[in-house]
């Protein structure tokens, strides 16, 4: 947990509020354009930068989550998976991509329904998939993405009964059509 991470850039994406973030004992780093955020040796979730579905820019990193295992952002949302296997998401939810089934915006983290078994997670464009420690994969979010082959999936929905286990280092992805996840 010896880590250092060094960021920088234009935070509000407005070419004039620049920042520079360093942080020390950082375990995972994940970044989206115009915002970052990083899990601590401690499990703490940190951002900074401009989160989706807020006005504000963080030129401060603050901390969301406390217990946090894994975490992935995109430019629209982001999620993390905490020690106790449930998945909290944020930002805009219009693809349902937040997983609690509202399909409304949320700058602070909702508990995305159904989650109890967690141990990574994946965002991309419209949706979100769980890998879960039994090991199931379970998505949600828009058809744009690869949720599901059922379209639109408010909740979480299990999409794989099984995923072979894997390896430190090693990611399984998922494809439908054009779309990735991978975890």
């Amino acid at each position: 947990a010896g880590r250092q991470a060094a960021c920088w850039g234009d935070v509000a994406r407005d070419g004039n509020t620049r920042q520079r973030v360093l942080m020390k004992g950082v375990r995972q780093v994940a970044l989206a354009t115009g915002y970052g955020c990083a899990v601590t040796g401690a499990g703490e979730l940190t951002c900074w930068g401009k989160l989706p579905a807020t006005d504000v820019a963080l030129v401060l990193p603050k901390t969301l989550l406390a217990k946090v295992v894994d975490v992935s952002i995109s430019d629209g949302f982001g999620c993390a998976a905490r020690e106790d296997g449930s998945v909290w998401c944020w930002g805009r939810g219009e693809d349902f991509t937040l997983g609690d089934g509202s399909g409304i915006d949320s700058p602070a983290p909702v508990r995305a329904a159904g989650i109890d078994a967690a141990v990574k997670v994946a965002v991309r464009q419209g949706h979100a998939c769980a890998l879960m420690r039994d090991p199931s994969l379970h998505c949600w979010g828009s058809g744009r993405g690869l949720a599901s082959n059922l379209g639109v999936v408010t909740r979480p929905h299990r999409v794989l009964e099984r995923v072979d286990a894997l390896s430190a280092g090693q990611e399984i992805c998922v494809r439908r059509g054009r779309e990735w996840s991978c975890l």
